[in-house]
C-alpha cells in the first residue's frame, strides 16, 4: 500500500489557478449574458413606444379633413378627433404637430380656437421631420425612422 502524503504546495497552486480560471469565465459569461438581456429588454420597450406612437398618429392621419400645411417643420392640420374624456376635445379639432427643444408635441385646439391642450408624443428625440404633404402622403422622420402617413382629404 501506498503511504498518504500530503499536498504540494504546486498542487495546491496548480488547484486555485484552474478554480480561478473556470470561476473567472463564469462570471464573464454572467455579465455578457446580463448586458444582452438589458440591451434586448431596452430594444423592445423602444419597439414598443414607437410602435404605440404610429398607431396614435395613424388613428390622427387617417381622419384628416382637407389639406395639411406645413411650415417651418410643423405640421397643422384639421381632423375628426372622435370621443375624447374631456367634452371640448371630442369631434372636430384642429392639430399641430411640432417638435420643440428635443421633444415631439401634438397641440389638439377647438375650432374656435378657445381651447387648447398639448400632448407630448415622444421625449428625448434628436432629429425630427416633416415631408412635404403629397398625393395624400405624410412622411415624418423620427430619430433616423421614416414614418409614412396615408390620409384621405375629406374636403
Amino acid at each position: 500500500m501506498r503511504s498518504k502524503r500530503p499536498l504540494s504546495l504546486i498542487e495546491i497552486l496548480l488547484t486555485m489557478a484552474l478554480f480561478s480560471v473556470v470561476v473567472g469565465t463564469l462570471f464573464h459569461f454572467l455579465k455578457s449574458q446580463s448586458r444582452l438581456a438589458r440591451e434586448l429588454e431596452n430594444a423592445k420597450e423602444s419597439i414598443v413606444e414607437r410602435s404605440e406612437l404610429y398607431a396614435y398618429l395613424v388613428k390622427i392621419f387617417t381622419k384628416i379633413e382637407g389639406k395639411p400645411t406645413l411650415t417651418e417643420n410643423t405640421l397643422e392640420f384639421v381632423f375628426d378627433h372622435g370621443l375624447d374624456l374631456e367634452k371640448e376635445f371630442s369631434g372636430q379639432l384642429r392639430g399641430k404637430i411640432y417638435e420643440k427643444k428635443g421633444s415631439l408635441f401634438l397641440t389638439l385646439t377647438t375650432l374656435d380656437k378657445k381651447l387648447a391642450r398639448t400632448e407630448t408624443l415622444k421625449t428625448a428625440i434628436k432629429q425630427f421631420e416633416i415631408a412635404q404633404p403629397i398625393d395624400n402622403a405624410i412622411t415624418l422622420t423620427i430619430d433616423d425612422k421614416t414614418y409614412p402617413f396615408f390620409y384621405t382629404a375629406k374636403l
